[in-house]
């Protein structure tokens, strides 16, 4: 695995605007009363003080022993624990905190007399996050909405990936935050994960890691940190502070932990954000195993964990169990678990040791000084230094090159320009695109709507809130019916079809649609699926009568195009019925324009499959969701009598302390209620359960047409003296026009019990009729297995096959070669 760290580590490879006007003054406004449980205002010396820790040529790990030992134990104390800054009820006096940045999603303080800045975070999966589900909390707030990372993991560039990361961060500063909460890294298991379309990667390990680990560049190339997340195997997103994800520790190093320690070692993350869920009976904020012993023992990572919103249930457990900062405290049930007054009483009583407090903060310094956080902190009101329509054009970028075309009978597509009469059908396409919900929703460039609330989507706080300031969401979710970014696939299409007539039916009557497809030349049907946090939809069959509509159209006119916006696979019972369907994920800000320009053919599509789609839920590892055995939610202490409806922090605090107040209160039971077995599969994720299964699915992974076409030849490999292969072979254009291809590499071993596995690729652009040479190194922990009883990958003797494919399921070349046994080394 050394070749790839090694080989990375050399490479190099939200928001844009904020509007003008009265929403922009209410920024500015005269503070108002804070809610009492959520002051984030601190006792501090302001006066900042000089010393060697300020000199920049020592290393990182110097200067924070330095920062460390000038501290007190208050400074070190208050910064181990975050407060939202996004619905607090009322904004904090705080002089430390910036009128933009007091309205983020995270906000931890600092310590100015060592000049230790504080910290600001904020979702950042599609662009810099405002509020949650399109719910601004910096109204007139609006930013570049980029495609999702499913989209973005679609496109198979690490240079693309890398690109949004770094636009993302140049937005962060412009508002003065420093901190990006993300990128999404969890390999999708299931093709019904509500926040797939969050997460790069795909089903693939060493496709997500490389992904991320480039994500994680960008973001830290401008001077912010990042933040990789959520560690690991967070699947589920429906009641996942209930789930049990199982699974053997080998299966776990040779997938959604290999991810990690790719992007890990790569990339360089500073942070990595815990789950809420449990991995084999232990939450992720306090699993001993995954936190100290194998990310911050085995692969001698640096950085800090920090919790997601409210997945903190025990102060001791997550403080022993490598958990360095809460974030956003008020979510953890109301519960100050890492309150000064709390972590006292632990050091007091001998529960926590003073070393553990002092790594916590050795780490977030070193954080800090790494990525030049302490020494160039972002300033914020920079917003117009932004290069906004540079944003905008590589949002656009990255949508076309990650549209997959998965079928073209009869080349119907790329249509003419000439086209006499196009039928727009269903979607919401005359009003946007579709995207995703939850936290990660960005305020694009002309707001966001939500039409089936009622038309442009109202950005103001919810009204109900619990007694802490924390939004009340119907149905304890994200989910709701879709959220859209005005980029209107209609008035695209109308504007390259300038001597079309161009008609629109929104498809909620199936008749009525087909109608005006059967009198027109050319019909194109958009269908949704609406993903979002909080929410796993039942099955991959679309919502609603779309499959009828769909149906109906093709039924009406044969030249029918189906157009996907999805966060996942869906299926699709109408394929046969249809010459032309393209997944157009979830294209952000100008996903219209980039879906027109597919269709026409001013950008030729080559998007390729990040996951496997399946003919029905009954091809799936568990064709159902496992759900709930008993009522469960982790229990909340009750009111102390004649206590008034708001606690004050320090109320809140003596809960989590015994009765003597000499130490920490025994934790309350907390056990997980539903058990999702991921041992069905093991480490065969995706593609490589469908090739154990012997499936035929319906598109398989890696899987993506275009309208040219390519072909491989010459195919040599060889072996060095350190067991390395190296595949060489040659790509040729040989289509008319110029295009784009992935070839991808896969091995599996000839004894029968190594699965198919992804072991390099690339992308590459060429002309018509010319080619190229390819040399790709295959990754060796994508050849091994993770040995439990010696605790290493080791690589087996034995001979393998390789493919050079266009996907996981059509090779075009294949040969053998042998590898003797070999134990990899930690890296």
């Amino acid at each position: 695995m050394a070749s790839i760290f090694r080989r990375h580590a050399m490479i190099s490879c939200a928001f844009v605007g904020l509007a003008a006007g009265p929403a922009l003054a209410q920024l500015d406004g005269p503070p108002v009363t804070p809610n009492p449980a959520l002051i984030a205002s601190t006792k501090v010396d302001t006066k900042a003080i000089d010393g060697p820790w300020r000199d920049r040529s020592l290393s990182p790990e110097r200067r924070a022993d330095l920062i460390l030992a000038q501290m007190t134990l208050d400074e070190k104390l208050i910064m181990l624990r975050g407060f939202s800054g996004g619905f607090i009820g009322g904004r904090s006096k705080d002089p430390l905190i910036g009128p933009m940045q007091r309205l983020t999603g995270n906000y931890v303080p600092g310590v100015p007399r060592l000049g230790i800045p504080a910290l600001h975070a904020s979702d950042a999966i599609l662009g810099v996050s405002n509020g949650i589900n399109g719910v601004a909390v910096r109204p007139g707030d609006e930013a570049t909405a980029f495609p999702s990372a499913m989209a973005m993991t679609a496109t198979f560039e690490p240079a693309l990936v890398e690109a949004e990361g770094k636009a993302v961060a140049e937005e962060f500063r412009a508002r003065g935050m420093n901190m990006v909460l993300g990128p999404g890294l969890n390999l999708a298991r299931d093709a019904r994960g509500g926040r797939n379309f969050e997460y790069l990667g795909g089903e693939d390990p060493l496709l997500a890691g490389i992904l991320a680990a480039y994500s994680v560049k960008g973001v830290q190339s401008t001077g912010v940190m990042a933040n990789l997340k959520h560690y690991v195997l967070h699947d589920q997103t429906a009641d996942s502070g209930k789930v049990d994800a199982v699974l053997g520790d080998a299966a776990l190093r040779e997938s959604d932990l290999l991810a990690v320690e790719i992007a890990v070692k790569i990339g360089k993350p500073v942070s990595v954000m815990c789950a809420y869920h449990f991995t084999n009976g232990s939450r992720s904020c306090q699993h001993d195993y995954l936190n100290n012993k194998v990310l911050k023992g085995e692969w001698g990572w640096k950085g800090f964990i920090l919790s997601d919103f409210g997945a903190v249930h025990d102060t001791l457990g997550a403080v022993l169990g490598g958990l360095d900062q809460e974030s956003a405290w008020a979510f953890d049930r109301t519960m100050p678990h890492y309150a000064p007054q709390v972590l006292k009483a632990g050091l007091a009583s001998g529960q926590i040791p003073q070393s553990r407090i002092d790594d916590m903060v050795r780490r977030i310094l070193w954080a800090m000084l790494s990525t030049g956080v302490y020494d160039n902190p972002p300033e914020p009101g920079k917003i117009a230094a932004i290069d906004q329509p540079g944003h905008v054009a590589l949002a656009r970028k990255i949508a076309t090159r990650a549209i997959v075309l998965l079928k073209n009978e009869g080349d119907l597509l790329p249509l003419a320009k000439s086209a006499r009469s196009i039928a727009v059908i269903g979607g919401r396409a005359d009003l946007g695109v579709l995207t995703g919900g939850g936290s990660s929703a960005v305020i694009p460039y002309g707001g966001i709507l939500k039409p089936d609330g009622g038309g442009p989507f109202d950005n103001s706080p919810p009204a109900n809130s619990d007694a802490n300031g924390q939004p009340i969401l119907p149905g304890g979710n994200f989910g709701g019916k879709g959220l859209y970014i005005p980029s209107s696939p209609l008035k695209a299409i109308a504007a390259r079809a300038q001597s079309a007539k161009v008609r629109f039916d929104p498809g909620v009557d199936t008749k009525a649609a087909a109608e005006l497809a059967k009198d027109a030349e050319i019909a194109v049907v958009f269908v949704n699926q609406v993903n979002a946090e909080g929410s796993d939809p039942e099955t991959i069959s679309l919502p609603g009568d779309q499959d009828r509509l769909v149906e109906a159209v093709a039924a009406a006119n044969r030249h029918t195009i189906v157009v996907i916006q999805s966060g996942n696979p869906i299926a699709m019972p109408w394929v046969d019925k249809v010459p032309a369907i393209l997944a157009a994920w979830y294209p952000g800000q100008q996903g219209g324009e980039a879906i027109a320009d597919i269709l026409f053919g001013d950008v030729n599509p080559s998007g390729r499959l990040p996951v496997t789609f399946p003919r029905s839920d009954a091809q799936q590892p568990r064709p159902h969701w496992p759900k709930a055995q008993v009522s469960y939610e982790t229990p909340v202490p009750a009111p102390v009598p004649g206590a008034p409806k708001q606690l004050t922090e320090d109320q809140l605090a003596k809960r989590l302390v015994s009765d003597d107040g000499k130490g920490l209160a025994p934790a309350q039971t907390d056990k997980p209620t539903i058990a999702i077995d991921y041992n069905i599969e093991g480490s065969d994720v995706g593609y490589r359960w469908y090739a154990r299964k012997k499936l035929d699915p319906l598109f398989a992974f890696g899987h993506g047409l275009g309208y040219t076409r390519f072909v491989y030849s010459n195919l040599r490999l060889s072996t060095a003296s350190d067991g390395s292969v190296t595949a060489r072979f040659v790509v040729r254009n040989v289509g008319k026009r110029s295009g784009a291809d992935v070839p991808q590499i896969y091995v599996a071993r000839r004894d029968g019990n190594g699965a198919l596995r992804l072991a390099g690729w690339t992308k590459i652009d060429l002309d018509a009729g010319k080619s190229r040479a390819i040399e790709l190194k295959l990754e060796p922990k994508i050849l091994a297995d993770f040995d439990e009883s010696a605790h290493r990958f080791i690589i087996k003797e034995g001979s393998y096959d390789l493919r050079v494919s266009n996907s996981a399921a059509q090779p075009q070349l294949v040969d053998s070669f042998r590898t003797a046994q070999k134990q990899l080394d930690i890296d």
